[in-house]
C-alpha cells in the first residue's frame, strides 16, 4: 500500500486569542501581590495561565484525535483490501496478493506444476497423483507456499515400465468437496506396451505406447490420506465428480455410453443410465488415445465426451442432451495395402490391428465445451458449431472461442471469437448473433472478471472493456507513457482482484511486471522478475515462473 496521509499540526504559544483580545488580563500594577511567588520570576514560566493550560490541552486532544482518526481511516482502508481479496479469493485464477518484491519461494517440478494446474485444493492443500520416479502411482499433497508435503500415498505397486524421462504419468483424479473432502482417483495397473490398432492406427512407433490391463477406484479422505476404500473398475473407464457421487462412464461395443452414479464414500449406486446406439461413434482411438470416455463437470452437468460424440447428464442420471455425429463429424478412414485403396469410409480396425496396411485419417470433429456451453468443434480447424440441448447447432463466425487465463463466468451468456482482423467479437448463445466488436483488440491472454474483460497487448497497452456492451472503461493508453511503464512483448495477466499486473520484457530489457489499479488503470509499481525468471503465470491461485531455458519451474510469493 501507499504512505500514509501526512497532516502537519502547529502547536500554538502564548498570544493573542482566538477573538483578537489579549490571552489574558494584565495584572493591576498599583495592587499589592498576596501570592509569596509573586516576586519570583520563574514562577510564570513553571505554572502556565488557565488559558495557557487549556490551549496545550486543545492541541494534545487534537492530536489525539487525529491520530485516531489515521488508524480509524487505516482500518478502514484495510478492510476494504482484505474485502476485496476475499471477494475473489474462491475465483480459480485469481493469486495471492501481488507486490513488487516478488521473490521465488521454492523449485518446483513438472509434477508439482502439474498439480497446481489441476486446482484440487483443500485446506491450503493442492491434492493430485502422479507415477513417481519409481513407477510407484502416488497420492500427495502439497503446501504451495512451501513445497513441502502434508502427506504421500501410494495407491498401488511399482511399475517400472511406467516410468518416463519426458516428465511424470498423470492419474487422473476428482475431488469431492461436499461434507468430509475426498480425492477420488481412478489407478490404472498392469502396464504393457500396445499391440498394432490397440491404440493408434497405421504402424506403432518404436517406443510404443503403454496401455493399462486393471484399473481400480480409490477414494482417500483429503485431509490425512487415508484410503477410504477401493474398488476394482474397468480399463477404458472415464471419472468425475458431481456433488457427492463418482460418476463413471465407459462405452459400449455398439457405441452407446453406460454412466453410473456412486456415493463417492460408500460405493452404494444411485443410479445407472445409458445412451442410444452410435452416441459415440468415431475413431475413438485415434482422438481420444485410449478411447476411454472425457468426463467434465459443465454447470450442474456431467459433459461425456467420447470423440465427435457425447451425452450431459445430470446428478439424478437423466440424459439432458445427446450429441449424434454425422458421417461429416465423423470424419473418414482410408486403408490402403501397398498404395492400393482397401477400404473407405468409417472404417473399423480390422486390417490395422493385423498390422498388413496404412491408414489415412481425414479430419472429423470433438464434441467440447466452453464457458458452460457445449461445442462441436473441428479438429482441423473449421466450423466451430454451438449444441443446444434440442438438437439443433448454430455455426459460429469466427472459429472457436477465445481462451482467457482467469474467467469467473460473468456473461455467461457470451462466447469470445476472433474475427478476420485479430480482434475479437462478443457472440452471444441466446441470439446467434455478434452483440458487439472490437477490431482494435487483438486477444492473446486476457481476464474476465466482475464483468469486465481485460486485456493486454503491444499496441494498446491494457483495456478493460464492459463486458456487457464492449465500451472501454479504461485504458493505459490514457496515461503518460514512463520507462516504467512501456509496452511490453508477449504480455501476461495476473490479479490479485486489486492489481492487475502485466508480465512481459521491454524490447532490449529485462522481464518486468507492471501493476495497475484494477478499477480504474492507475499504474501502481513497476518491478522486474527475480533472477532466472523469464515469464511468470497464474497456476492454482499462486504466481509461478518459468526461466524459459530449461523448463526451470519456480513458485514466486
Amino acid at each position: 500500500m501507499g504512505r500514509e496521509p501526512s497532516i502537519e499540526v502547529e502547536l500554538v504559544e502564548e498570544g493573542p486569542d482566538a477573538s483578537g483580545g489579549p490571552a489574558s488580563d494584565p495584572p493591576a500594577c498599583d495592587a499589592p501581590s498576596s501570592d509569596p511567588e509573586a516576586s519570583d520570576p520563574g514562577a510564570s514560566a513553571a505554572t502556565p495561565s488557565p488559558r495557557r493550560r487549556v490551549r496545550a490541552r486543545t492541541v494534545v486532544a487534537a492530536g489525539v484525535a487525529l491520530a485516531a482518526g489515521l488508524v480509524g481511516t487505516q482500518a478502514v482502508l484495510d478492510a476494504r483490501e482484505r474485502a476485496l481479496y476475499a471477494r475473489y479469493a474462491d475465483v480459480p485464477g485469481v493469486v495471492a496478493p501481488l507486490s513488487p518484491d516478488l521473490e521465488v519461494l521454492w523449485r518446483a517440478d513438472q509434477a508439482e506444476v502439474a498439480l497446481l494446474w489441476a486446482d484440487h485444493e483443500v485446506g491450503g492443500l493442492r491434492l493430485g497423483a502422479w507415477f513417481d520416479d519409481a513407477g510407484t502411482p502416488t497420492a500427495v499433497a502439497l503446501d504451495p507456499r512451501t513445497g513441502e508435503r502434508a502427506w504421500a500415498v501410494p495407491l498401488g505397486k511399482p511399475e517400472p515400465v511406467v516410468r518416463s524421462e519426458s516428465g511424470p504419468v498423470w492419474v487422473p483424479c476428482d475431488l469431492v468437496e461436499e461434507g468430509t473432502a475426498l480425492l477420488v482417483c481412478l489407478v490404472p495397473s498392469a502396464h504393457r506396451p500396445a499391440e498394432p490398432g490397440e491404440l493408434l492406427d497405421g504402424p506403432l512407433p518404436d517406443d510404443r505406447p503403454l496401455v493399462a490391463d486393471r484399473a481400480e477406484l480409490v477414494v482417500l479422505d483429503a485431509a490425512t490420506g487415508e484410503v477410504v476404500r477401493r474398488a476394482p473398475d474397468e480399463v477404458g473407464t472415464g471419472m468425475a465428480v458431481l456433488g457427492d457421487l463418482v460418476v463413471t462412464a465407459r462405452v459400449r461395443d455398439d457405441d452407446s455410453i453406460v454412466l453410473r452414479g456412486s456415493d463417492a464414500r460408500s460405493g452404494d449406486v444411485a443410479w445407472t443410465t445409458g445412451t442410444e446406439p452410435g452416441t459415440a461413434a468415431g475413431d475413438r482411438a485415434t482422438v481420444l488415445g485410449t478411447g476411454a470416455p472425457q468426463l467434465g463437470r459443465v454447470g450442474d452437468a456431467v459433459l461425456v465426451q467420447v470423440g465427435a460424440g457425447g451425452a450431459r447428464v445430470d446428478a439424478d442420471g437423466r440424459v439432458v442432451a445427446t450429441y449424434h455425429p454425422t458421417a461429416e463429424d465423423v470424419g473418414t478412414v482410408r486403408v490402403t495395402r501397398a498404395g492400393y485403396d482397401v477400404r473407405e469410409g468409417a472404417g473399423t480396425t480390422e486390417d490395422e490391428r493385423a498390422g498388413t496396411v496404412e491408414s489415412e485419417v481425414s479430419d472429423g470433429t470433438l464434441v467440447t465445451s466452453a464457458r458452460g456451453h457445449v461445442l462441436r468443434h473441428g479438429l482441423g480447424g473449421g466450423t466451430t458449431y454451438l449444441l443446444r440441448d434440442g438438437g439443433t447447432r448454430t455455426a459460429l463466425p469466427g472459429g472457436f472461442p477465445l481462451q482467457v487465463g482467469l474467467d469467473d463466468g460473468s456473461e455467461p451468456d457470451l462466447l469470445l471469437v476472433p474475427d478476420d482482423t485479430r480482434g475479437v467479437d462478443a457472440w452471444d448463445t441466446r441470439t446467434g448473433r455478434t452483440r458487439w466488436s472490437r477490431p482494435d483488440l487483438p486477444l492473446s491472454d486476457g481476464v474476465v472478471l466482475d464483468g469486465r474483460l481485460y486485456v493486454a497487448t503491444v499496441d494498446t497497452g491494457v483495456v478493460a472493456v464492459d463486458l456487457s456492451d464492449g465500451t472501454t472503461v479504461w485504458s493505459t493508453a490514457r496515461t503518460p507513457r514512463t520507462p516504467r511503464f512501456a509496452a511490453l512483448t508477449n504480455p501476461q495477466l495476473l490479479t490479485d482482484g486489486r492489481v492487475l499486473a502485466v508480465v512481459g520484457q521491454q524490447p532490449g530489457g529485462a522481464p518486468t511486471m507492471q501493476a495497475y489499479a484494477l478499477a480504474d488503470g492507475r499504474p501502481l509499481w513497476a518491478a522486474g522478475l527475480p533472477a532466472g525468471v523469464a515469464t511468470a503465470h497464474a497456476l492454482g491461485g499462486h504466481v509461478v515462473g518459468l526461466n524459459g531455458v530449461d523448463d526451470d519451474w519456480s513458485v514466486l510469493g
